[in-house]
């Protein structure tokens, strides 16, 4: 909202200088206010790249505050563009702690971003497709903000990133992952890969259990309906409860967590139905 509301003021501000200087028509003013937004915003986004393209992809150093603020504020603009309401549940056990693995389903593109710009952790940062970290911009700026891309197709790759994954969580900060891989695009939950729970052993510290949902439905009802998405930290799974187990087993574990919640939730708000 900080984020629109400066746009806003930028383009009103512009608009009624220069409408007043060079006496434009009402209908004039309104079209070029448009324009005026949408030019801040494309000059917000290069200035975004610009800080972000001078550092390599391959920096392993912790998230910086500069880009993980930058970011949340990013994706508190898009919640808002988007016309998203997000329910948040639970958030405040994530204060408590420091670092830890942060596990949710996966419904959109969009659940990150709903999960940055709400849980009120500026450090919270994901392992993602290596694809997305391919963009142009984008790409550049999540890597800037600490995101780790994830090679599904190199395992090489993928015990890297898991590595990487690890150090973070000792360097003290929380790092996220989507265990079935992929979105579902609805609300079914698909298969879980084990691999990445070899993060939570190797770290030893805690697994944040979470939960999003109704965000697949944001394609279907964008721009015409307000989209009502629901996140809720469902529990946090000490070391101590789960170092005896293997990632099959550590992986079946909080799948039944998932399951069990969203069917809870889908129980207690309608609008999840």
């Amino acid at each position: 909202m900080l984020l629109l509301s400066i746009f806003i003021s930028l383009a009103l501000a512009t608009d009624i200088l220069l409408a007043l200087s060079l006496s434009w028509p009402w209908w004039l003013a309104i079209l070029m206010f448009i324009v005026f937004i949408i030019g801040y915003v494309v000059v917000y986004a290069l200035l975004c790249w610009l800080f972000a393209i001078f550092i390599p992809k391959n920096d392993e150093r912790p998230p910086r505050k500069f880009y993980t603020t930058i970011t949340r504020i990013t994706c508190h603009f898009l919640i808002t563009i988007f016309n998203l309401k997000i329910i948040v549940i639970g958030k405040e056990q994530l204060k408590k702690i420091p670092a830890f693995l942060f596990i949710s389903n996966h419904q959109s593109y969009f659940d990150p971003i709903c999960q940055i710009g709400c849980y009120g952790r500026d450090d919270l940062t994901f392992i993602m497709k290596d694809n997305i970290l391919k963009v142009p911009l984008i790409g550049n700026w999540l890597c800037s903000a600490g995101h780790l891309p994830l090679d599904r197709e190199n395992n090489r790759n993928a015990i890297i990133t898991i590595q990487k994954s690890v150090r973070r969580i000792d360097q003290g900060y929380p790092i996220g992952a989507y265990p079935e891989g992929t979105r579902s695009k609805s609300k079914k939950l698909g298969e879980f890969k084990d691999g990445l729970f070899k993060v939570a052993v190797k770290a030893k510290q805690p697994i944040v259990v979470t939960i999003i949902d109704n965000a697949y439905r944001l394609k279907s009802r964008f721009p015409w309906r307000r989209t009502k998405i629901l996140l809720k930290v469902c529990r946090v799974i000490e070391y101590e409860e789960y170092q005896n187990m293997n990632t099959h087993q550590i992986s079946a574990m909080v799948r039944e967590i998932i399951v069990k919640e969203l069917e809870l939730a889908r129980k207690e708000y309608l609008w999840l139905q």
